[in-house]
């Protein structure tokens, strides 16, 4: 049988053993509790929204959160460069969604990003239905060229407020040009 002082350390070390475990127990039932929270939803391991250097280690997950509504064909950034491709569906002839696109490729590159200083961005049609590339079949339909030294990328509201259907100074501003193939297809006589 266990004496008075081999019982308290007995006691004592039970006590610890305890203690241990209601605190391991305490411990993984934290994240449970909080999990009504917003803040302890699953969050993305890149912020794109944080993006402010665009390199070839984020480029691909800082463009795939613009959530672009045409589908991107290739990317290229050398030199502080940037090139965007969008394949336009071959039916497709609203030109707003275009423009969507280089409104949030221009937040991107400009707003975000510390590191870009040029921003070339064509629109083709791939001459399928399926969007799929014949040789021969591929059709530039416009091209844009953004320039960080743009006086009017200065101005924050001058993107936010921007609107390219109805307003024709960002032709000129954005470098906006149509081939025939794209004056065509939306309507376009000239330029927007």
């Amino acid at each position: 049988m266990l004496k008075g002082k081999e019982l308290r350390v007995v006691k004592y070390l039970l006590g610890g053993c305890l203690t241990a475990a209601l605190c391991a127990v305490i411990v993984t039932l934290l994240p449970s509790l909080s999990a009504g929270t917003p803040a302890s939803r699953a969050a993305m391991v890149i912020q794109p929204d944080r993006v402010t250097r665009i390199g070839s280690d984020n480029l691909v997950d800082a463009l795939i959160a613009q959530h672009f509504s045409q589908r991107i064909r290739r990317t290229d950034l050398k030199s502080a460069v940037l090139s965007v491709d969008f394949v336009i569906r071959h039916e497709a002839a609203d030109i707003e969604p275009v423009y969507e696109d280089v409104l949030k490729l221009i937040r991107l590159s400009f707003k975000q990003a510390r590191n870009v200083e040029r921003l070339l961005i064509r629109f083709v049609d791939t001459g399928g239905d399926s969007g799929q590339r014949t040789p021969g079949s591929e059709r530039l339909l416009l091209a844009a060229d953004i320039r960080r030294t743009d006086s009017w990328l200065a101005d924050d509201g001058a993107v936010a407020a921007a609107d390219l259907l109805a307003d024709e100074s960002w032709t000129r501003r954005l470098r906006i040009s149509f081939t025939a193939q794209g004056a065509e297809r939306f309507g376009r006589s000239r330029g927007l």
